[in-house]
Order: C-alpha cells, then sequence, then structure tokens
C-alpha cells in the first residue's frame, strides 16, 4: 500500500522515495502479501524492480537454502534458541531480498489493485478497440484476463499502462480548471 506522499511523489516527480527494505523474488508472493489489495480509495501497486549488485544488503532466499546457514540453525535450535517464530516458521515462503534502493521509478510498476480494480480497468479500457469492436464495460468485464486483471483485483500488463494514463489523467483534470 502506498501512503499519501508517495502517491504525491508518484504523480509529480513520476518515483518514489525509498530506503532499505525487503523485496520478494516471487511476483505471486507479492501479490498476496498482506492479504493482497487493500480496500479502496487506498492504492496497491507492486513494482518490479532490478537490483544493481551494489543494492543487495541480503539475499535471504540465498542464505536460507545454503548448507551451512541451515546446520548452523539446527546448532543453535538444539542449544536452546528459540527459532519458531521467525526462520522455522517462514523459511523460505516470502523469497526475501532485503534491498538499499534510493528511489523507484513509475516506470517499475509491474500492477496495480484494490477493491476497485474493476471500475478502473472499465473506465480504462471501456472504449478499448479490439478486433476492429468497441468494447463495452460488460464486455471487458468478462474478458479481465486480457487486459492483464487477476481474480484477486490486480491489473498486470497492458492494464498497468492504461491505468498509470488514466490515473495521471484525473490527477491533472483535479489540479487544472
Amino acid at each position: 500500500m502506498l501512503a499519501k506522499s508517495a502517491v504525491s511523489e508518484l504523480f509529480f516527480t513520476f518515483k518514489i522515495s525509498e530506503e532499505t527494505s525487503s523485496w520478494t523474488t516471487r511476483s505471486s508472493v507479492a501479490a498476496k502479501f498482506k492479504g493482497g489489495p487493500p480496500d479502496p480509495p487506498k492504492p496497491g501497486v507492486i513494482f518490479a524492480h532490478q537490483p544493481a549488485a551494489g543494492e543487495v544488503v541480503l539475499n535471504l532466499e540465498r542464505l536460507i537454502s545454503h548448507s551451512e546457514f541451515r546446520d548452523s540453525v539446527a546448532y543453535w535450535k538444539a542449544h536452546g534458541l528459540d527459532v519458531s517464530s521467525g526462520i522455522e516458521r517462514w523459511g523460505n515462503t516470502q523469497h526475501e531480498v532485503v534491498l538499499f534502493v534510493d528511489q523507484v521509478p513509475h516506470k517499475e510498476i509491474y500492477a496495480f489493485g484494490s477493491n476497485s480494480a474493476t471500475s478502473a480497468i472499465e473506465k480504462a479500457l471501456g472504449t478499448t478497440v479490439i478486433g476492429g469492436t468497441a468494447l463495452t464495460p460488460n464486455e471487458v468485464t468478462r474478458q479481465f484476463g486480457e487486459f492483464g486483471v487477476s481474480t484477486k483485483r490486480w491489473i498486470f500488463g497492458d492494464g498497468v499502462e492504461r491505468i498509470y494514463r488514466n490515473w495521471i489523467e484525473t490527477m491533472l483534470g483535479r489540479l487544472l480548471p
């Protein structure tokens, strides 16, 4: 979920500030994180970022799969360390990499999501012409798969650029008389 300040950054500077944080290496994990898209009007956004070598602080996914790390965890567990709420509970389920990234540009938006994604995609694509035929919102609803809309209200693929463009136009309409 983007904070209000991040939404403003994304609109005015086309990037958001970031810091040291955990990222997943799997889009399927990101789409389901904390129950999936938030309720409207809060925007859910998944960014896809290819980190440079200097941005990787710790690759937990590789660490957890390393035999010496697993042996160390087993050793400390045998000596009384409680690992049940951390490594033992979560393991590699989140496929995490800790990154230090200064900014994430809008061009790295991978997906938009919220309970309002359905109406947003209908509004953005309601007059889209496919194969010479203009689609109505109801036809778009029936053909979500072609527009990258998941059953969990995430918009992927071509729909991302269209929704982002629609969002920019809406914001400009609010700012300009």
